[in-house]
């Protein structure tokens, strides 16, 4: 179930909030809970908008958590630009979940990390394109960059529509991490990105 809950899930998310802002009659605060900032080949990226989300899974006592930042020129707008989202996904323990700060190793999904919280990663660009391409991670058991945990609160998730229960509802870290790319049309690889200096500052919410 693992990722692609957590896609699903991101991806009606994105859905969600897109129609809030481009309901909103004002300057569109709606989406203001957190921050996201990275280099991408050197490129500097801030989003627009940016959140924590945590699912339980009770008859394993584990915790999935996804962390998202959606990236367009002004975040989520009214017009038809295509916008690009950077995920990190964790799968973590009870004690994990209850303990998180620390540094570790960003691995496919499916790798083994005996002792610590499996951390993996997408970025996409272009969502929902042919155009576009979708980077992540080949290997598994290799690692392609790191995730540091430094801040954090847990309690009762509100701030996301159909999410709720116990979870982050803060996380502040950083990031480096390399990826590899496909395009999204199936017609073959697109190198690799290289991410470096990222920043993450969420909350579970979208500012409502």
């Amino acid at each position: 179930m693992k990722l692609n809950y957590l896609i699903t899930t991101l991806l009606l998310l994105a859905i969600t909030a897109t129609s809030c802002k481009k309901n909103d009659s004002g300057p569109g605060d709606l989406l203001k809970p957190g921050s996201m900032s990275m280099n991408v080949n050197g490129d500097r990226k801030e989003a627009g908008s940016a959140f924590v989300f945590t699912a339980y899974e009770p008859e394993n006592d584990y915790y999935l958590v996804g962390i998202t930042g959606f990236f367009t020129a002004e975040g989520f707008t009214d017009d038809e630009e295509a916008g690009d989202a950077f995920h990190i996904y964790m799968g973590m323990t009870g004690a994990q979940f209850n303990s998180p700060k620390g540094t570790y190793d960003v691995v496919a999904e499916e790798s083994d990390m005996e002792g610590q919280p499996t951390v993996y990663a997408l970025y996409q660009v272009g969502i929902g394109t042919q155009a576009g391409n979708t980077y992540g991670i080949v290997d598994a058991d290799k690692t392609v960059g790191k995730l540091t945990i430094t801040d954090y609160a847990i309690g009762n998730q509100n701030g996301i529509p159909g999410i709720s229960g116990k979870g982050f509802t803060k996380l502040q870290g950083t990031f480096n991490m390399t990826l590899t790319g496909v395009k999204n049309d199936g017609s073959g690889g697109a190198g690799e990105v290289v991410i470096t200096d990222g920043k993450f500052s969420v909350r579970n919410g979208f500012g409502f």
